[in-house]
């Protein structure tokens, strides 16, 4: 048993080791984080609604629709470097990608943070280094369907999102 532990803990550190491209030379990813603002009545200062992530990968992935990252990034806050935190892929392509857009509403301690560095002009964003795992997740495959209904509200739209792109990509 502890055999089989031991293999399994290594093969996944290889495969962790090999998508992050750590010795392949082109550098580990990099997040670009920046935000989105929104006016509210009555607020003298906008009120930050989301953090918009961009993965820069040494490596291209492959993504379907409805998959997800557990995303690490060391320098984020004191604690962040013990933590993974799991992220919907907003980005679709039909090959391999060499970027992956997340989209973050912020809540309590990670993604809080992530919202205060991203707290910047519009045009700017801040860099940072970041580890992944994944894509995880199933895919429903919308193909063979003549009709669909996607039903979304608030930040549930950045599931539906890669979906969408994937419809529009089969019908063109």
């Amino acid at each position: 048993t502890l055999g089989i532990l031991g293999l399994t803990t290594l093969l996944e550190l290889a495969n962790h080791l090999y998508r992050n491209g750590i010795f392949s030379g082109r550098g580990a990813p990099r997040a670009l984080v920046s935000s989105t603002s929104k006016k509210i009545p009555g607020e003298s200062l906008p009120r930050i609604t989301a953090a918009n992530i961009q993965i820069i990968l040494p490596r291209p992935v492959h993504v379907e629709p409805g998959q997800y990252i557990n995303l690490w990034m060391p320098s984020v806050s004191l604690w962040s470097w013990t933590q993974t935190h799991p992220f919907t892929i907003t980005s679709w392509s039909r090959g391999r990608q060499d970027t992956l857009k997340l989209l973050v509403k912020p809540r309590n301690g990670f993604s809080a943070d992530l919202v205060r560095h991203g707290a910047l002009p519009t045009d700017c964003s801040v860099s940072f280094l970041a580890l992944f795992t994944g894509p995880h997740g199933l895919t429903e495959d919308v193909d063979p369907y003549e009709t669909t209904l996607i039903i979304a509200t608030g930040f549930g739209i950045a599931t539906s999102i890669p979906y969408l792109k994937k419809m529009i990509h089969g019908y063109n």
